[in-house]
């Protein structure tokens, strides 16, 4: 029983890494260019409140960010049905953000709230890290043709993760979590404790997606060059 379950943990690690290194070992680098400058209009969101040991909450009825990267491509879009800026971070309400990877791909996470940190470069803001709370969805996109259907009516090219509570660095280009993990895909569905994924610049590529704890795996196809 003991050999057993040893040769199925060995099995279900090597699977999970080939699978998805598979799909994911191509070219894949972003770019950005300074943003946010982020500041509701006076009059338009209602004045500021000071709030001690914080500073000044200003409050938004929502906003939509765009990140940039020489020489303008666009690197990600962030959305929210509601914001209030509280120092040096803002605070979101349905927050919804697309990653677009240089090789055609994208990352759409999604979340109940959330907090992104927001770090002075110049005279604008850059986006550094931030924090998904409730509900989180993370859906990569595998497909690469730029007139591509929308990734509902490809199922074959999602993989879709759900986990409670994730972080993210805009930096390093990683998400992390440590509550529980399904990761649903058409090879297969995978659920366990912990979750890092990374990606690289140079060379562009996912470096890793990982579940910390694997608890069970459903396989449903498997490719021919890992049989």
């Amino acid at each position: 029983m003991k050999r057993k379950i040893i040769i199925i943990s060995a099995t279900f690690s090597i699977l999970l890494a080939a699978f998805l290194l598979y799909y994911f070992t191509s070219s894949y680098g972003v770019s950005e260019q300074a943003l946010l400058g982020y500041r509701p209009r006076p009059g338009t969101t209602g004045k500021p409140t000071t709030l001690p040991n914080i500073g000044e909450v200003y409050p938004a009825k929502g906003i939509k960010i765009y990140q940039y990267e020489k020489p303008h491509r666009l690197r990600a879009v962030y959305l929210a049905s509601h914001s209030e800026r509280v120092g040096n971070k803002v605070l979101l309400t349905n927050p919804q953000i697309h990653w677009y990877l240089k090789g055609g791909q994208e990352v759409t996470l999604r979340a109940d709230r959330g907090t992104i940190i927001v770090e002075s470069v110049g005279d604008k803001g850059k986006i550094r890290r931030g924090e998904l709370i409730g509900n989180v969805r993370v859906v990569m996109d595998r497909g690469t043709a730029p007139d591509r259907l929308p990734i509902e009516e490809r199922p074959e090219d999602m993989i879709r993760v759900e986990v409670e509570q994730a972080s993210f660095d805009n930096d390093l280009l990683t998400i992390q979590s440590s509550s529980r993990v399904k990761v649903f895909s058409k090879e297969a569905d995978i659920f366990g404790k912990g979750l890092r994924i990374s990606w690289s610049e140079s060379p562009s590529r996912l470096n890793e997606l990982k579940i910390l704890q694997g608890e069970s795996m459903h396989i449903r196809a498997v490719q021919n060059q890992f049989i």
